[in-house]
């Protein structure tokens, strides 16, 4: 996209400057031709000399910035950024004015291949309100990038919207070019239908047994929950004739061996799944050393990687992967350590969080003879004492780290009474910044924000979380938050997170019912022994009953696939 994009914006910028001398025009034309046939060098010449006649236009600057970048084979992705950021921080009126389109949306350009969505959504959301000036060629490649950064940042709902103005675009140039050559012979019109159809149909052909093809296929069947027949569809595809990430910014591979670890998972074999995870990251860490290593400091993070080679690295979607799976397979320690390393990136994910207190869950549950007893555990509350006599003071630990983490994952979410048409407040990544509604055909892809969009929750790497799951994920955080405290010995924290499992509006009814009924007949049975005098039974009915509530509130957030 970015490429062919980029050369219609070199011949919008060379071929419409407005009174520009014939001169002018001849030389801005042959910059282009000679940038379209490859003739790097001619077209800088061409628009050295250009720029020599008009030192003040930026856009020649902008073109030989963008000239140069596909001389280097589109490797200097860095410098190209900072000539860009140059240009914009110039007295510059800003996307108010139509010229400055065309730099605005290399920026954009930018910053989906360096994977900042937010930011290439912002100035794509702008550029769509001025789309009616534009060309439409320019209009549907503004389009067709925003379509992509909704789809990454699980949108389906806008880039269904704009899919739909993409449509309207394309029947009203058809319109108008029916309208202009109303004079042509339809003899002309039914031979290139025939041609075009044989070269429809010989794609096809050659599509069928695609790599590309056959992975749609079977993310489809997976979908569907037709497993063995989803395996089936990856083991037909011949991944070997597929070009490598250098060409295509994609290692198929890598893909391969990951999605046979999801079927897997979703199969319930998750020994399995680990296997083909780890394969797939050996897959990931080859393509990155044949990229090239990417940790000299950030001004040479992207010198020397073609452009498109900058989403290869898949290397934090496959460790939140592999996490997952060890927690279904008992490793919760091994799950904790892939897992932190992927909340470096995906720190904004309250599922991921939840994941991580589950590792500690795990991990610590059963292991100490308190818990075994229905004690609470009292190590570790007092850190150390300071001073002697009555200057001593009790230094006392800070929170544990399951305690952090459930603070994280209950922050992430959204306040309890919130309402479904927030368009106001929408600062998160998957939702970047709202534009304001335009009247008319093209309208602003955000209304669909304020409507449909507004229910879901970003959860990256991951799908996005629906109203009803961000209901259920705040109970299996209020209800392993208790857990914890119970655990570490403050019944008044355990207390207050229970109550406000209690007035959640989504519990499940059979954690109110079945738990109200049981406490309250070992209540009353310790009760019961109190007043005979048998306090013995009756704390062994309270320890029964604090152990019961424990183990049931653990339980109940036992993990499940997302």
């Amino acid at each position: 996209m970015a490429e062919s994009t980029e050369q219609n914006e070199t011949k919008h910028d060379n071929s419409s400057s407005p009174g520009a001398a014939d001169q002018e025009k001849e030389m801005a034309a042959s910059a282009y031709e000679a940038f379209s046939t490859g003739k790097h060098d001619e077209s800088l010449k061409q628009l050295d000399a250009l720029q020599d006649l008009n030192k003040d236009d930026y856009k020649i600057a902008m073109n030989k910035a963008v000239v140069e970048f596909y001389k280097s084979s589109q490797t200097t992705t860095g410098a190209l950024k900072q000539t860009l950021v140059a240009m914009r921080n110039q007295d510059m009126e800003g996307l108010d004015d139509v010229e400055n389109s065309l730099l605005y949306y290399n920026q954009a350009i930018i910053h989906y291949h360096m994977r900042q969505y937010s930011e290439a959504i912002a100035i794509g959301e702008r550029l769509y309100q001025f789309l009616e000036p534009f060309a439409e060629k320019f209009a549907q490649a503004v389009c067709f990038l925003l379509v992509d950064l909704y789809l990454l940042t699980f949108q389906p709902e806008k880039a269904l919207h704009l899919l739909a103005v993409l449509d309207k675009l394309s029947l009203q140039g058809g319109s108008k070019n029916g309208k202009g050559e109303s004079n042509s012979s339809h003899r002309d019109g039914a031979n290139q239908r025939a041609e075009f159809t044989a070269m429809i149909e010989a794609a096809k052909s050659k599509m069928h047994q695609s790599a590309p093809s056959l992975f749609l296929k079977s993310n489809f069947e997976y979908l569907r929950g037709n497993y063995r027949k989803a395996v089936k569809l990856l083991n037909s595809s011949n991944i070997a004739e597929h070009p490598g990430p250098i060409k295509t910014g994609e290692c198929v591979r890598c893909m391969f061996w990951n999605n046979l670890g999801c079927i897997h998972f979703a199969m319930g074999k998750h020994n399995l799944g680990i296997f083909y995870f780890k394969k797939a990251l050996q897959e990931n860490d080859h393509t990155c050393a044949q990229l090239g290593d990417g940790s000299s400091g950030q001004a040479k993070k992207f010198s020397g990687i073609p452009m498109c080679a900058l989403l290869a690295n898949k290397r934090y979607e496959l460790l939140y992967n592999c996490g997952i799976q060890l927690l279904h397979i008992g490793r919760p320690l091994a799950a904790f350590e892939c897992l932190m390393e992927a909340v470096q990136v995906y720190h904004s994910n309250p599922r991921l969080w939840l994941r991580l207190a589950e590792c500690c869950i795990s991990a610590n549950k059963g292991g100490s003879e308190q818990e075994g007893k229905g004690l609470p555990c009292k190590k570790g509350i007092v850190q150390s004492i300071v001073g002697q006599g009555y200057h001593r003071k009790i230094v006392l630990a800070s929170q544990s780290t399951q305690n952090t983490i459930y603070r994280n994952a209950l922050l992430l979410l959204p306040e309890h009474q919130q309402p479904d048409a927030k368009a106001e407040n929408n600062g998160s990544k998957s939702s970047s910044q709202s534009g304001s509604t335009e009247s008319g055909e093209n309208s602003d892809p955000c209304s669909v924000k304020g409507q449909d969009a507004d229910k879901f929750l970003s959860a990256a790497p991951s799908s996005p979380l629906r109203k009803q799951e961000v209901d259920n994920l705040r109970c299996s955080i209020l209800a392993c938050s208790a857990y914890v405290a119970l655990a570490l010995g403050d019944n008044l924290m355990a207390l207050n997170h229970a109550e406000k499992l209690l007035h959640q509006a989504k519990v499940s009814g059979s954690l109110n019912s079945v738990t109200s009924a049981r406490s309250m007949m070992l209540f009353n049975l310790g009760s019961a022994y109190c007043l005979r005098s048998e306090y013995e039974k009756a704390r062994k009915c309270l320890q029964q009953e604090e152990r019961r509530v424990a183990q049931f509130w653990c339980f109940s957030t036992r993990r499940r696939p997302w």
